[in-house]
């Protein structure tokens, strides 16, 4: 970090293998800023992003399942193991998209397994001293003609991630003068996707199977034929073996466990018992951090 910048960089906690930076109290990924960085090295001016695609065309790996409530597994039941093809495959903790049966032979161990775990393993821990208000419940249109499935895209497209996704990526986007253009915003685009019946989002093993369908012979086959979204997430027997020391450290120093926000001797107590699960832990190590860092900053800015 330079002395008198607004730009802090350190590793993301979904460990994704790319980094993320922190610009003005912003959180941004590290990967798209040196895109568009690049591009405007490269004297470019515009950018066609893809964003909304997935939630117009069911990309993401919970979709299928929430298709297959759409399905009469009596009348389409070749379509609904379609389906649970797809789910298991977006879902493996593994790269292996072919291998089905050992997907299947993966998640029933998986299954087997967790059921025997710690209590722990099975519940949401949270050390914070205080909780959120219950969120209140946002009216939407009326969707109850859609499918289930169209109804969650579209409560998704609208109301979810995607709008602080897009302010974020205008932002740093014009922060390098790249003028952003989202494609699939274009409200003729959506209301055509969202009348689409599901097996044109959905079918032959694929998710956003009509954007494959029209982008035949004008994409490579390995990026048409590539079902999961890519990204590193480890293990929890990988990132318990690797950060354990980094994790007891910090929560056995006494400013974190001097810290309001949460109950620090609960945290230590966990992380020192058997079977602890450090990923749900890493968020307090993010939230410690972040303020230690710019606590930091802002003391060397005032001296």
């Amino acid at each position: 970090m330079k002395n008198g910048s607004s730009v802090l960089t350190f590793q993301d906690g979904s460990f994704d293998n790319v980094f993320v930076t922190i610009i003005r109290g912003q959180v941004i990924r590290k990967a798209s800023w040196e895109i568009y960085k690049s591009m405007r090295a490269d004297n470019v001016k515009v950018s066609i992003d893809g964003h909304g695609a997935d939630e117009l065309l069911a990309g993401y790996s919970g979709y299928p399942r929430v298709a297959m409530k759409d399905t009469n597994i009596i009348k389409e039941f070749f379509y609904w193991l379609d389906l649970l093809k797809i789910h298991l495959v977006m879902n493996d903790k593994n790269n292996e998209e072919s291998n089905l049966s050992k997907i299947i032979y993966d998640k029933i161990k998986d299954v087997l397994i967790n059921k025997y775990k710690n209590k722990h393993d099975n519940q949401e821990l949270n050390f914070f001293c205080k909780t959120d208000r219950k969120r209140e419940i946002l009216e939407f249109d009326e969707i109850s003609n859609l499918t289930k499935l169209n109804q969650d895209l579209y409560v998704d497209y609208h109301s979810k991630a995607m709008s602080l996704t897009l302010k974020k990526f205008d932002k740093f986007s014009m922060a390098h003068g790249i003028e952003t253009r989202f494609p699939f915003l274009d409200y003729r685009l959506a209301n055509f996707c969202f009348a689409l019946p599901n097996k044109f989002k959905i079918n032959n093993g694929f998710t956003k199977k009509i954007l494959r369908d029209v982008m035949r012979n004008k994409l490579p086959d390995s990026v048409l034929n590539r079902l999961k979204k890519k990204g590193f997430t480890p293990e929890n027997s990988y990132f318990n073996k690797e950060y354990q020391g980094f994790i007891k450290d910090t929560v056995s120093d006494n400013d974190f466990q001097n810290e309001s926000m949460w109950k620090g001797h609960q945290i230590k107590d966990y992380v020192h018992s058997n079977n602890a699960d450090y990923k749900k832990i890493f968020k307090y190590m993010q939230v410690y951090y972040i303020k230690k860092t710019f606590k930091e900053f802002s003391l060397s800015e005032n001296n």
